[in-house]
């Protein structure tokens, strides 16, 4: 069976009253189902595959799915294996996750949308002290209108998770340079605190000769945090706070020659936690994204960032000032017929929970290799340190690393088959030693095959976007 395409003689007012009816039940049903999260599933499962039949046409594309994984891991929460006084030491947990999700797209000549919703249940088993089972979602969408020279729409994400796990994709992406939104606070807290995240905006790209583009964007991001542990000064992983932040982008690329492109990037973030804390910074770049042939092209960029702190006296530590640093990105793209790569290397400014802006260093590098017809490998590694801008103690004072090689193999057009194993390795800047995490997982994995493969949401419109190794706040780098 292929995926679901609604032809456009169904009419929008006929496919938005459908999903209006299925939603607004979904809704109701999960005022009654919100402690009981194998009810939530379930409920979320059957939306899905409640859809309308119709026949394939160039319209919208619903492509429903579903994954059952089973992880086991060493050390949950991460944690030294001689963990301060009072603290708990390693667990050896094992969960069961199912994960339904849908993703829907239409692309025509002049509107991209697209769209994804995904719901998982995480069932604990093992060491699983002070972890109940529990429900994370996710929901992204984007739309954007496209014009002869311009470009512009918007995208709005959700995302409800923990600090200990960020929700990931439904499968590991074959595009190695598909990367995560930033989230540099994974790990960030032993505690299992529930985390909230919504980000909206608007952005809009022109020609305004053949050579040249210029892009303006906003940004608005809150998120909020439930069932944060009690408040300990001697304990950084506890000093935890709600924020948003407003972000402003502008860019200017021109076309210098067939190979040649010249970016000019200017990026401003305003920071306000709950406690009163603020934080600014202004970030500003010029390089040169090269191609170097049909299958390699490289990104580098170099500047400043600029940025101002204000500690109220409610915090600890309390006071105000500045510092300067340098910002950069070094990022590649490698494709052959079996195998891509993709890499980067960067420095800028990210939002932390811990209540500050953080200095941001991290590099990424991924792999997908095709071994045979039905068998794929991928690999994709992360490090980064972060440091509050501030300078002074704080959770998002660390180093944290992760490695996760993947084999992938297809049973069928329909149905594939994971297993992956992943090493994380972390090091706060408060704690004598460092904490090892080693997991194990297996995975079933149902994808409705299409026609027509619906595209991603797109889920960073700001300039910061370039660092995603293949694009330019949005628009492709050709």
């Amino acid at each position: 069976m292929t995926g679901i395409i609604l032809e456009p003689s169904m009419g929008l007012t006929r496919i938005l009253r459908f999903y209006y009816i299925n939603i607004s039940a979904f809704v109701t049903w999960k005022r009654h189902a919100r402690q009981n999260v194998p009810a939530r599933v379930a409920g979320f499962v059957a939306c899905l595959f409640m859809l309308p039949s119709a026949s394939i046409a160039e319209a919208w594309v619903f492509q429903p799915s579903i994954r059952l994984e089973g992880i086991y891991e060493d050390n949950f929460r991460v944690v030294p294996d001689t963990p301060a006084g009072g603290q708990q030491g390693p667990q050896q947990v094992t969960t069961a996750r199912i994960s339904p999700a849908l993703r829907l797209s239409r692309v025509t000549e002049t509107m991209d949308i697209a769209g994804l919703l995904r719901v998982d249940g995480d069932f604990f088993f093992g060491d699983a002290q002070n972890l109940e089972n529990q429900s994370n979602q996710l929901a992204d969408f984007s739309a954007f209108k496209k014009g002869e020279l311009s470009r512009w729409g918007g995208i709005l994400s959700y995302r409800r998770d923990t600090l200990l796990r960020t929700i990931g994709p439904i499968q590991a992406p074959t595009d190695p340079s598909i990367n995560e939104e930033e989230d540099v606070d994974e790990g960030l807290s032993r505690a299992n605190v529930r985390r909230q995240r919504l980000t909206l905006g608007p952005s809009w790209s022109r020609y305004l000769t053949e050579r040249t583009q210029v892009g303006l964007s906003y940004e608005f991001s809150d998120v909020s945090l439930s069932d944060v542990p009690a408040f300990n000064p001697n304990d950084v992983s506890t000093q935890l706070t709600d924020y948003y932040t407003h972000r402003v982008g502008t860019y200017l690329l021109t076309q210098v020659t067939e190979r040649d492109q010249l970016p000019l990037i200017f990026a401003g973030r305003r920071y306000i936690a709950d406690n009163e804390a603020r934080s600014n910074s202004y970030q500003l770049e010029a390089g040169v994204v090269h191609k170097f042939s049909e299958t390699t092209s490289g990104t580098f960029t170099l500047g400043g960032i600029y940025s101002t702190f204000d500690r109220p006296a409610t915090v600890s530590n309390p006071g105000n000032g500045s510092n300067s640093d340098i910002a950069f990105t070094l990022a590649g793209t490698k494709r052959t017929e079996l195998t891509n790569f993709s890499g980067v290397v960067q420095r800028t400014t990210t939002p932390s929970v811990s209540g500050n802006l953080v200095l941001t260093n991290q590099a990424i590098f991924n792999v997908s290799r095709l071994l045979t017809e039905r068998t794929r490998f991928i690999f994709r590694s992360r490090i980064f340190d972060t440091e509050a801008v501030d300078e002074l103690d704080s959770s998002s004072n660390r180093r944290y690393l992760s490695l996760q090689p993947t084999l992938r193999y297809e049973l069928s057009p329909s149905w594939g088959l994971e297993t992956s194993y992943q090493y994380i390795h972390q090091k706060r800047f408060s704690d004598v030693d460092s904490a090892d995490d080693n997991a194990i997982s297996i995975s079933l994995v149902y994808q409705r095959p299409t026609i027509v493969e619906p595209e991603p949401p797109v889920q960073d419109i700001g300039v910061g976007s370039l660092g995603r190794l293949g694009g330019l706040g949005g628009l492709s780098i050709e």
